[in-house]
């Protein structure tokens, strides 16, 4: 087993007998040492404490979550390690201990303590190799020196306390570009075997997509189709992976038989296990509860601050008054800086004094740009652009503009944050292409070794994703939507992973999978309700209206798609809402040939659209009209300028509707055309596209200005 690199994941633990509790379970446990009680309501978890409002739980966060005690200086790292401490061996621990007495490697991101407890049954004792090697330099060797036969924590040891990484910052962290060599390196030629793992760490992605780059075989054991589908969308070289086992559609009965395919390939290469331990990990099983924890009561204010990060925002003020009210009993002199922190974040947030004071430098550059000190006059930039975005996307693009002139980091190139603003004002503006410049720009800017941002790094994710679909980069947009759902998205707030999901559905649906778009609208749909902001519902309803569209294209259409309709027709959305709708609704009225209402819709839209973006789509629109109506002429020529205007912004996607339409009512030589768009467009988007078209349909126009 020495060609082995064995990656072990949370799920190598949860089975009898270490069985320990996941990372959610584990936020469970620290929440109910904390006061909350958990309930069910319609399905969904609801948290309950006796003097805070209670709040909704789509998947809590645990990495947030110890994120936001760890700064407020609760204690809890070294309770959890007690947990893990006790962590007796199961048959992956042995296998894992057979392949580093062997000679191979063994990395995982688990803290538990039950691969040392088998190599100590071995009579071995390898070296352990970690991140915080400088805070344990006795126990802990650096990543940058691991060798064959290192065991490699990544996320630190429950034997080191002080090296577990388990807060939001901690795990967002990329590796320095040294340590994450010198592991690659050790994937060589090797075969490199995931057991209990879902590929979700947003400090490893690059690490893992070079072993799958460099290894001679990669084996991913993962009993659900869900996993495998989300890792399928996480990395570069996923066509490198083999999945194993096949699954049957039972679970119980595929997880056992994902333990059996492991530990069958591993007594292949020669690990011999325990009867009992081999016995108990492919027999059915329950997964752990929530651990029962002991922790010090929390102040207020860091009650508050849980509700506020988990809760939706109408419930903030009420959590406030409960803070102050506790704090004030207790005498907690202490916690009066959070509390004026607070205040003033809500009163910048929600239009208080100090959100007007904002506006007003926003309005007056020469006052803000002087300033001082320089992080309070960034600051205030920062949370000005968050206000310009509010009063819509030309007075946004000229603030973003200006602050990406008037401010540049230590390499001189202007700050992530405005190039993530930037990039939002030239997607509206439609210039797709820059926009997404913009926001890789900002990703790669806001994720350094420490993410002190996660916040604006989600929403530029989720403006790199957005630029990919306007490109016809659908497998980039997925996977972008896997960042925001699981990776980087899910250490900023819950309804980051909502858009996640949104974006996912947005792909799946120009990739005319509108069944599996509906199953990750599902998921937007739990984390938008529970928000409870209308905006987010009107995002989520257009999005639903598209994947109808392509439904009905497929001959799909849902059993729902009449109430779908009456509820969209029957909305009163203003602003960019009407234009999304009026889109939408005028690529359906197409689909059921009803002429009349999509160019009514379209005329409004060209008439008074809120961005350049919406009304570009409407002009495709109405178009496509035209071509219907017999105006070949006329029609061709709309197509043509419309086609050369994406060309010109970058909008590859859109280009290629324009030319679809164009070679419909012309018989002009596209040839060079349709080849230079070959070789900007990936291969599904043309044939994604392509399909759609059949002899005698009305063609979907994927009238969404996303």
């Amino acid at each position: 087993m020495d060609d082995w690199l064995l990656f072990l994941g949370a799920g190598a633990s949860v089975a009898p007998p270490t069985s320990l509790p996941l990372f959610p379970d584990l936020a469970a446990g620290v929440l109910g040492a904390m006061g909350w009680r958990a309930t069910r309501t319609d399905a969904e978890r609801v948290w309950i404490h006796d003097r805070y409002p209670a709040f909704k739980d789509p998947d809590l966060s645990a990495e947030v979550l110890f994120g936001a005690l760890q700064r407020f200086g609760i204690q809890f790292a070294e309770e959890l390690a007690r947990l893990f401490r006790c962590s007796p061996p199961g048959a992956a621990h042995q296998v894992a201990a057979q392949v580093l007495r062997a000679g191979g490697c063994v990395w995982t991101t688990n803290v538990d303590l039950g691969v040392e407890h088998a190599c100590a049954q071995l009579g071995i004792d390898p070296p352990l190799a970690g991140r915080a090697s400088d805070r344990a330099p006795e126990l802990l060797v650096p990543l940058r020196v691991a060798a064959p036969g290192t065991f490699v924590k990544l996320h630190g040891s429950a034997a080191v306390p002080i090296s577990m990484a388990f807060t939001d910052r901690e795990l967002m962290s990329p590796l320095p570009s040294a340590e994450l060599e010198r592991l690659a390196a050790l994937a060589e030629g090797r075969i490199a075997v995931f057991f209990g793992y879902a590929g979700a760490d947003a400090d490893l992605a690059e690490l893992l997509d070079e072993v799958m780059r460099r290894a001679a075989e990669v084996v991913w054991h993962e009993p659900f189709v869900g996993p495998r589908r989300e890792v399928q969308q996480a990395f570069r070289h996923i066509e490198r992976v083999t999945f194993r086992p096949r699954l049957s559609g039972d679970s119980g009965a595929d997880v056992a038989a994902n333990a059996q395919a492991f530990l069958d390939l591993a007594e292949a290469a020669g690990t011999e296990l325990e009867s009992e331990v081999r016995a108990a990990v492919i027999s059915p099983y329950t997964l752990p509860s929530p651990p029962t924890l002991e922790l010090a009561e929390p102040p207020g204010i860091v009650q508050a601050r849980v509700v506020e990060r988990f809760g939706a925002p109408a419930v903030h003020p009420e959590a406030l008054r409960a803070a102050r009210v506790d704090d004030l009993l207790a005498r907690r002199s202490s916690t009066l800086p959070g509390h004026l922190r607070w205040a003033v974040t809500r009163s910048l947030y929600n239009a208080g004094t100090a959100a007007r004071l904002v506006r007003w430098l926003a309005a007056h550059r020469r006052v803000l740009h002087a300033v001082r000190p320089l992080p309070l006059r960034d600051h205030l930039i920062t949370r000005a652009s968050a206000l310009r975005l509010r009063d819509g996307w030309e007075p946004l693009g000229q603030f973003a503009e200006w602050s990406t002139r008037v401010r540049r980091g230590p390499d001189g190139q202007p700050y992530p944050v405005d190039l993530y603003y930037r990039a939002q004002a030239r997607r509206y503006e439609f210039r797709p292409a820059l926009a997404g410049a913009d926001a890789d720009a900002a990703a790669r800017g806001l994720e350094t070794e420490t993410v002190s941002d996660p916040e604006r790094l989600a929403g530029a994710l989720l403006e790199s994703g957005l630029a990919a679909v306007y490109a016809g980069r659908f497998d980039d947009a997925l996977a972008r939507g896997f960042d925001l759902r699981f990776r980087r998205g899910r250490y900023a707030i819950a309804v980051w992973r909502g858009w996640g999901a949104w974006l996912q559905a947005v792909a799946l649906c120009h990739l005319g999978r509108p069944e599996n778009a509906t199953q990750a609208l599902a998921e937007t749909q739990r984390r938008f309700s529970a928000d409870g902001r209308p905006g987010l519902l009107d995002d989520l309803r257009t999005v639903r209206l598209l994947t109808l569209r392509v439904a009905m294209a497929k001959k799909s259409a849902p059993d729902n798609a009449g109430e779908l309709l009456a509820e969209a027709r029957a909305a009163d959305a203003s602003g960019r809402y009407r234009d999304d709708l009026d889109l939408i609704l005028a690529d359906l009225a197409i689909a059921l040939y009803d002429l009349t209402d999509a160019r009514r819709r379209l005329n409004r839209v060209v008439g008074g659209s809120a961005s350049p973006t919406a009304e570009a789509m409407a002009q495709l629109g109405l178009a496509e009209l035209e071509r219907l109506d017999g105006n070949e002429h006329s029609a061709a020529r709309h197509f043509d300028s419309l086609a050369q205007r994406c060309r010109a912004n970058g909008a590859g996607w859109l280009e290629l509707q324009a030319l679809l339409g164009l070679g419909l009512c012309s018989d002009r030589d596209l040839g060079p055309r349709w080849q230079s768009l070959r070789g900007r467009l990936p291969a599904a988007s043309l044939t994604s596209s392509l399909g759609a078209m059949a002899v005698g349909e009305p063609r979907v126009l994927w009238l969404l200005p996303i």
